[in-house]
């Protein structure tokens, strides 16, 4: 991997951090298709899982007395179930199928976020565990393990500061779940470990920005740029991956 490469991760690890921070969603969403086309589906699926799981832990700091435990354990236990799938499909499938994925991923999910759809209105013990297991499974294989957690979450009664701390619980504890399946299986290389070191100061950088930004810009505005910025990401990756 060139400077160039290592540069063009810093920054887009930096602008996807300032987008965490203010909205509370989207750095996997966001940062995963232009990685896609700098590096490669399955390293960017590696490079996104380490550098979220960081970002993950850094904002735990600020908000783990809200967590809810009960909760999150349960999802984060059904997520570890999952990942060996995605993992096989991660290494399995061809890159540019994989591409492909990736960005439909991003799409489906970015339109249903901005519909608003919740998948039910209570918390399950039957509901964690089979939305654990899909963001699991899409942990390891797109990096993409929010969506399907935001929409399990968001229709319930759960307050908005133990909604946001709840899910921070789960990216941290199931991005180092992942790490540690791709460390073994040998996905997670020694460069790009470095990238992902070297990433750190842009992730610190991109949440004091993002805290700083946030209530200086209308947040429904903002949220409408970044899926604007997602789905024209997304339509990147496929036309990509469909070029000869």
């Amino acid at each position: 991997m060139g400077i160039f490469e290592v540069v063009a991760v810093i920054v887009l690890v930096a602008g996807a951090a300032i987008v965490q921070s203010m909205t509370g969603f989207g750095f996997a969403l966001l940062i995963v298709p232009p990685l896609v086309l700098l590096l490669g589906p399955r390293e960017a699926v590696v490079i996104a899982n380490v550098v979220g799981t960081a970002l993950a832990g850094a904002m735990l700091i600020r908000l783990h007395a809200e967590v809810q435990w009960a909760t999150a354990f349960l999802l984060i236990g059904a997520s570890l179930a999952g990942m060996p799938i995605g993992l096989l499909v991660l290494t399995q499938t061809s890159p540019d199928v994989l591409q492909v994925l990736i960005a439909v991923t991003v799409i489906v999910f970015t339109l249903l976020l901005m519909s608003g759809l919740s998948l039910g209105s209570q918390l399950t013990r039957t509901g964690s565990i089979m939305t654990g297991l899909v963001a699991g499974t899409l942990r390891t294989s797109t990096s993409m393990a929010g969506p399907p957690i935001v929409l399990y979450l968001q229709g319930t009664a759960m307050p908005s500061g133990v909604f946001r701390s709840t899910i921070t619980a789960f990216f941290f504890l199931s991005g180092l779940g992942a790490v540690l399946v791709f460390a073994g299986e040998g996905s997670l290389t020694g460069e790009l470990a470095l990238v992902g070191v070297a990433s750190a100061p842009a992730v610190y950088a991109g949440l004091r920005v993002g805290a700083n930004l946030y209530g200086r810009i209308g947040e429904a505005r903002f949220r409408g740029l970044v899926f604007a910025v997602l789905i024209a990401s997304a339509l990147m990756a496929i036309a990509g991956a469909l070029m000869p």
